[in-house]
């Protein structure tokens, strides 16, 4: 992973601990600090590169304004660059674009991280599936889908039945496509 990218993630961590959705007001010092390595120039490219992608919202109080000015209004010569990230603080939001982008590169980061399968996982430790009607012991993956990964489980009596283990970071993530491709 590279730099920017490193520095990409870490900002989308940085505001989004303030809630999803929530403008988080910050300053270039406190940013250059998330990434170890990273120096002024790299975040301001990496926060250029998420505002140009659509994947945040950047804006900032003046002095002389009541509301914030966008970032896009400072690149037009209202203000300077220079002036919107190294003077004082500024805000950042991060778009539903930008979360999907977030979810995205942290579940490639996971996937990464854990390298073992699930399957494997599954094995070495033996799952209890508690309904409101039973209790079920898993007896091994059946198959796996796009959507979830399908059990056989057996009860108390010993009787074999079959339970579906959605994915939610999928499902979640195929919901949120459906609403940006319909809006």
């Amino acid at each position: 992973m590279t730099i920017g990218e490193q520095i990409e993630l870490a900002i989308y961590r940085f505001v989004e601990s303030m809630g999803k959705g929530q403008a988080r007001t910050v300053d270039l010092p406190q940013l250059t600090g998330l990434v170890v390595g990273s120096v002024d120039v790299d975040v301001i490219d990496a926060l250029r590169r998420l505002f140009g992608e659509g994947f945040v919202v950047l804006d900032k109080y003046f002095e002389r304004s009541s509301t914030p000015v966008p970032y896009t209004e400072s690149s037009k010569g209202l203000i300077t660059v220079e002036n919107f990230f190294y003077r004082g603080s500024f805000r950042v939001k991060v778009t539903p674009k930008g979360r999907l982008d977030f979810e995205r590169r942290q579940m490639e980061l996971d996937a990464q991280q854990n390298p073992m399968p699930l399957k494997e996982k599954r094995a070495r430790h033996p799952i209890d599936f508690r309904t409101a009607f039973s209790v079920y012991t898993d007896a091994g993956i059946v198959g796996e889908g796009a959507t979830g990964i399908v059990h056989k489980v057996l009860d108390i009596e010993g009787q074999p039945f079959a339970i579906k283990i959605l994915k939610l970071a999928r499902l979640i993530l195929a919901q949120k496509l459906q609403c940006l491709s319909n809006g």
